[in-house]
């Protein structure tokens, strides 16, 4: 009987793995461990689901090394859930948790739309009328805590780029209900205004906090607070309380 119990498991899982590779097109796996008894899951009761996505491609082109979803016990319509499709009888919280690496931090920011973004705002902003733009951005973990960042500028005035380097400590924002950050420190070292510097450095941060914002899973009524950021080398951590409305479907799109 428990050989029974745990084949029908690993097949309805392997349903509903099956059905969110069809929403979800950019990723490279996608785990599913849906807990239950079979007499129970008729009755559409289930014990928890947890779900694994790595390589996941969320918006503002973040690529996450895994994607964790979890939720305890949840009820849910059993003939739609034992044909692989999970929809939710009723609200349930969970805990949503990413995972993310330094270039993978660094390619959302250089990505077209944001990078042309930074740079239409900058030079908006901007008090000097220098001809400057960020031409890319790198970015390493530190253990302490913060993250350095280091980006080239270019100047059609000048055939050598210049070096952008500043630090950065990221925290939850709990009344902005994001990433934050603080104690930001540079060196300027260059012909350009401190306070350029500093309007291009605010910019640079609103779109790292923006990325990690996951605001698309709003469109899935999926309502994330953020809860614990934990940085450590070539890794970055983020954990937030979920208030699932509806079983997520493709979060990428």
């Amino acid at each position: 009987m428990q050989d029974k119990a745990n084949l029908t498991e690993q097949a309805v899982n392997r349903f509903v793995e099956m059905a969110l590779a069809t929403q979800i097109k950019d990723a490279d796996r996608i785990e599913v461990k849906l807990k239950f008894d079979l007499s129970r899951l008729m009755r559409g009761e289930t014990d928890g689901i947890q779900i694994k996505i790595a390589g996941l491609l969320l918006s503002h082109n973040l690529r996450v090394t895994d994607l964790q979803l979890v939720m305890g016990r949840v009820a849910v319509k059993p003939l739609k859930a034992m044909r692989g499709k999970i929809i939710l009888i009723q609200p349930v919280v969970g805990q949503l948790t990413i995972a993310l690496n330094e270039q993978q931090l660094a390619d959302a920011i250089n990505a077209d739309p944001c990078l042309e973004s930074i740079n239409q705002q900058w030079q908006a902003a901007r008090v000097s009328p220098m001809d400057v733009s960020l031409q890319s951005i790198q970015c390493r973990f530190q253990a302490q805590g913060a993250i350095e960042f280091y980006g080239q500028l270019s100047s059609q005035m000048q055939l050598n780029s210049q070096l952008l380097e500043f630090t950065a400590v990221p925290f939850i924002d709990t009344e902005a209900n994001q990433v934050g950050f603080q104690n930001i420190s540079f060196q300027n070292d260059q012909t350009i205004e401190a306070a350029d510097i500093s309007a291009l450095i605010e910019l640079i941060l609103k779109e790292v906090s923006e990325a990690l914002r996951l605001k698309e899973f709003e469109q899935q009524a999926v309502f994330l607070t953020p809860q614990q950021l934990d940085l450590m080398p070539q890794l970055l951590r983020l954990q937030s309380a979920a208030h699932i409305e509806q079983f997520p479907s493709s979060p990428s799109n």
